[in-house]
């Protein structure tokens, strides 16, 4: 059975003009055999994400930017938000969820089960992926890099070895989840078992639920326990939504009618209560990028 690193590696080998990757996990170990099967002359778009925690973690790689740097025609492009996995040549497509890694692409012992499907440049939802991407993806910089660089490092050094668990149990928690605790500024003392008399015994048995489903490193510092939650919320639809609709302001409505979409089998009562604790997520793990207007609720970037 061919693997989906093989698929992949046919489909750069016959680029004639261009060829786009489109992953939030990249390893230099594999971007370094990918850049080598793509004929010379062929222009490469690399579009992927940055933040410390995913470095940290392991699962993606820093060093990819010097790969691109050494290579004639190869950008690479940042996309904060990014979690689509796409792959173009000329007017190929393949689409699906493997991340530009060893284990997702099958090249490693223990493979993840994956899935690329082929498709084409001309098919709506691919076209209007290449189309975000090009409106909001910003240059990587050695600048950027280096910062990454430097967070990553404290934050490994805070939370040691368990952040390569960490990094695995991410791929657990993909998916339409909602959070329970509407008052994640408590959720810290809960996770350090830290009494509190602010909290209900329903309010204390939703922050442990949530807790449990997010399946953090044990010992992270307070700083550390913000980054590895906010990361690991980033893999969930529903906040990859609402982020990127926070860009053009998110009301309640929205925000509402969204939480319906993604759980059918909410009705009008329950949406307003998992909007309102969603966007109390927002407010308090993502308050560095966006804010929620006291007047109306409504959530945007900071200015």
């Amino acid at each position: 059975m061919i693997t989906d690193g093989e698929k992949l590696k046919r489909l750069l080998s016959a680029s004639a003009s261009e060829v786009i990757l489109c992953a939030p996990f990249i390893k230099k170990s594999v971007i370094d055999v990918l850049l080598a099967i793509v004929p010379e002359g062929v222009s490469i778009k690399i579009y992927t994400r940055w933040n410390a925690w995913d470095v940290a973690a392991g699962v993606t790689d820093l060093d990819v930017f010097d790969a691109c740097k050494e290579r004639l025609g190869t950008e690479l492009l940042l996309v904060d938000n990014l979690h689509a996995k796409a792959y173009v040549s000329d007017q190929s497509v393949l689409i699906g969820s493997a991340n530009l890694t060893n284990t997702a692409l099958g090249w490693a012992k223990a493979p993840n089960l994956e899935i690329l499907i082929e498709t084409d440049i001309a098919e709506h939802n691919v076209a209007q992926l290449l189309n975000s991407l090009e409106r909001s993806a910003r240059r990587a910089t050695r600048n950027e890099r280096d910062r990454i660089a430097d967070q990553a490092s404290r934050l490994a050094v805070e939370t040691g070895p368990e952040a390569a668990t960490f990094a695995g149990e991410l791929s657990t928690v993909f998916g339409a989840w909602f959070p329970k605790c509407a008052v994640p500024e408590h959720l810290y003392s809960v996770y350090r078992a830290i009494p509190s008399s602010a909290l209900t015994d329903g309010a204390l048995d939703d922050a442990k639920r949530d807790l449990k489903d997010l399946s953090l490193p044990s010992n992270l510092g307070e700083h550390g326990f913000l980054q590895a939650t906010k990361s690991a919320t980033m893999q969930m639809t529903m906040f990859q939504e609402v982020i990127e609709r926070a860009s053009s302001q998110l009301t309640d409505r929205m925000g509402m009618d969204l939480v319906r979409r993604l759980c059918p089998g909410c009705d009008e009562r329950d949406a307003i209560i998992v909007w309102a604790t969603v966007r109390n997520w927002v407010q308090h793990f993502f308050n560095d990028e966006f804010e929620v207007a006291p007047s109306d609720h409504v959530i945007r970037i900071r200015s």
